[in-house]
């Protein structure tokens, strides 16, 4: 999400020896759409210098140099890595803090590492190091805290020898909320050395202050209007609540795919547990509130800030959670039937009482604005400056700014026209302010207006339509209305960014199975798989990788083919790809039965083996007409990335040079298709010979014209 060219990454490591400091530098440069410099601060022995060479060489060595001399990495999915490393000592860092300021320079995130074996790094670093990078970054700055050695921690059963107690890491994490995770990872063993630099690199990709306040500990108010906006574009029946349907629906405008029921359950359940004092859920659909509460289960409990930032860029929000208006809007002077209609819909939802939209619900309908005002509150009488045809009163001239409001022109009373029994209405005229008052627009704003009538409301409307269309346009798509061109429009303009794979099996709940799926969703998305309690949960889950220097997330849904065949079968259309997995000749027979079962002829999919491959897998294959088997990687920690280009290229098989075999003997049916078409061809142009034949034959022993002398004039050949 975030839009900057160069970021930084700071690592400092923590140890006994306070007279070695060393300093190494890491720079990415991805080509699309950030790059990523990493500056490395060291103290020997808790193995930074380790987990650092570890990261780039993919190796883990026994010694490491006092001093990394500068590496050059060759590129990978467009990013190329540069390590440099200095040194210095612990009495010039002392001297830099208070002659020079920050010695570190710019940087965007930090790893902290200690030694998670030695309790006494991890007071040094809460100590000293966490209340340094305060002190020179004010919190600003997101840090991911390393416990290396953890090999070695749960080795030694000497007391002294013990990392920090889990309330130890509650209290630093309650005391520094910049501390975005502590994450414990082992140099030697590779366990989570990948993960420690992935989430710093998130933390700057996808930061959390824009949309969590640490400080109160909840959701930003700039997000929760994002949200508000976004539940009510879904809510289509304008009931205030999110149905199964509408849940359907974001989730495939978000992510491509559709949610399962047991995803919804899961969500509804989720919900309702974390949130007890405010309704969440009323017949069986979520409210706004329960929406907000699923974004804040996962930004302050998961930390999977991805999500809401994929959410805000796909409803078109920028870095700052500022809407992004369509480039153009409609310049028509009238507003259309359907945003007629949606005005309708909307005053029906919001008015409180009476029939009339009181001044509180007008600030209800417009608190998810930049601007929370209407547009015709005097406060915002700027923005119709230099419109074409701004109202002016035909029996009075405009008071100038900073002279009492103009009142509307008098109107004639009721005795006035009593004799031709019309009678005028009390209702307030449609009108723009031009009184002093300043122009406060901000968030707390209050609009102070009169009630309205839907007929009242409806004339306002089409007033500021007709001053200013594109400003009347621009303010109901902010309030949620899409036009179902605009959405149309974003449909054709946003290339896919998703792969949507689906995993089927016979059962999830075999205990063969369940270990299989695991050690697949691992694989691909570089993470545990979420667990409640004993039972295993699959459903959906999504991660997020580069490709050719843009972000596609990797989104994979599992399920089984026993409870409900013919709804897999047809939900199975909808992937672009399915993945049959196996680890072994009965795993194998499985996943054939579930090919022949449930799957179509033109659905692609792939087999898809953990570990190894095996004979009987890449027979069925050549037989098939099928890619070989995907053999997924279980030597290295982390995501397979190689499965994973794989699995891209699958949704992108048509623009690549040689098409893979996704579907059973697809090249035999597309040179059988192309063979019956060039036979059919050939037939009617036969049959279009001998009829033109015939024509000559009989034009020709009638005396007339034959049709091919008539052909030969009229054709240039």
């Amino acid at each position: 999400m975030n839009g900057r060219r160069q970021l930084s990454l700071l690592v400092l490591g923590e140890g006994e020896d306070e007279l070695d400091r060393s300093c190494s530098s890491v720079t990415w440069t991805l080509a699309h759409p950030t790059a990523l410099s990493q500056n490395t601060l060291h103290t020997d022995g808790v193995g930074k210098s380790s987990l650092v060479s570890t990261y780039v060489s993919r190796h883990f060595a026994e010694t490491v140099g006092p001093v990394l001399t500068r590496v050059f990495l060759p590129p990978e999915n467009g990013c190329t890595v540069t390590l440099i490393d200095t040194r210095g000592g612990d009495e010039t860092m002392k001297n830099s803090h208070s002659e020079m300021g920050c010695p570190f320079g710019h940087v965007d995130s930090i790893v902290l590492v200690f030694d998670a074996s030695r309790v006494e790094t991890f007071h040094r670093m809460n100590n000293l190091w966490l209340p340094l990078i305060e002190h020179f970054f004010g919190g600003d700055v997101p840090v991911v805290v390393a416990g290396n050695k953890v090999d070695a921690a749960e080795d030694k059963s000497e007391p002294h020898g013990a990392g920090p107690t889990p309330g130890q890491i509650v209290s630093l994490l309650k005391n520094f909320k910049f501390v975005r995770q502590l994450i414990k990872c082992s140099a030697k063993e590779l366990f989570n050395v990948d993960k420690v630099f992935r989430e710093a690199v998130s933390s700057v990709l996808y930061p959390i202050g824009p949309i969590f306040d640490l400080d109160r500990g909840k959701l930003t108010s700039a997000f929760e209007r994002a949200l508000t906006r976004t539940f009510r574009v879904f809510d289509v029946d304008k009931d205030g609540l999110l149905s199964d349907n509408e849940l359907k629906a974001f989730q495939r405008k978000i992510w491509g795919v559709a949610l399962t029921e047991q995803d919804i359950e899961r969500w509804k359940t989720m919900i309702s547990a974390g949130c007890l004092r405010e309704e969440v859920m009323r017949d069986g659909k979520i409210t706004l509130r329960g929406f907000l509460q699923i974004f804040d289960v996962l930004v302050a409990k998961e930390n999977k800030c991805s999500v809401p930032w994929r959410v805000l860029s796909m409803m078109k929000y920028d870095d700052d959670l500022n809407l992004i208006p369509p480039e153009e809007f409609d310049t028509e002077p009238e507003l259309k039937q359907e945003e007629v209609a949606y005005l309708e819909e909307g005053f029906r939802q919001y008015c409180s009482s009476g029939g009339m939209l009181s001044s509180k619900d007008i600030q209800s309908i417009f608190c998810v604005c930049d601007r929370p005002l209407p547009p015709w509150d005097k406060r915002r009488r700027g923005m119709f400056d230099g419109c074409h045809s701004f109202p002016r009163s035909a029996h009075q001239e405009v008071t100038p700014l900073g002279t009492p409001e103009c009142s509307p022109p008098p109107s004639p009373t009721q005795s006035d026209l009593g004799l031709s029994g019309i009678s005028i209405t009390s209702s307030p005229l449609p009108s723009i302010g031009t009184t002093s008052g300043g122009t406060d627009s901000s968030p707390t704003a209050s609009y102070k207006g009169g009630p309205m009538s839907l007929s009242s409301w409806l004339s306002h409307w089409h007033m500021v339509c007709a001053i200013a269309p594109t400003i009347a346009r621009e303010e109901l798509y902010q309030v949620g209305y899409v036009s179902r061109n605009l959405a149309q429009a974003t449909a054709r303009n946003d290339p896919p960014t998703t792969v949507k794979v689906l995993v089927l099996t016979d059962s999830l709940e075999e205990k063969g199975r369940a270990c299989l799926l695991e050690q697949l969703l691992w694989r691909l998305h570089g993470s545990e798989v979420v667990q409640d309690g004993e039972e295993r949960c699959f459903g959906t889950t999504c991660s997020s990788h580069e490709f050719e220097g843009r972000t596609t997330f990797l989104v994979v849904t599992c399920l089984d083919t026993i409870t409900k065949p013919d709804e897999v079968t047809a939900l199975a259309k909808v992937y672009d790809v399915v993945i049959l997995p196996f680890d072994d000749s009965e795993s194998f027979d499985v996943a054939t039965q579930v090919e022949h079962g449930v799957l179509t002829d033109e659905v692609p999919r792939i087999f898809t083996s953990i570990g190894e491959s095996h004979e009987t897998a890449e027979e069925h294959c050549i037989r098939m007409d099928l890619e070989p088997p995907l053999i997924i990687s279980t030597s290295s920690e982390g995501a397979d990335e190689l499965a994973i280009l794989h699995l891209i290229k699958c949704v992108r098989n048509e623009r690549e040079p040689v098409p893979l075999r996704l579907t059973p003997h697809g090249e035999r049916k597309k040179r059988a298709k192309r063979k019956v078409m060039f036979l059919g061809g050939l037939v009617t142009a036969g049959i279009v010979v001998l009829g033109l034949s015939a024509l000559n034959r009989r034009g020709s022993g009638q005396g007339g014209k034959s049709v091919l002398g008539i052909l030969r004039r009229i054709l240039p050949f």
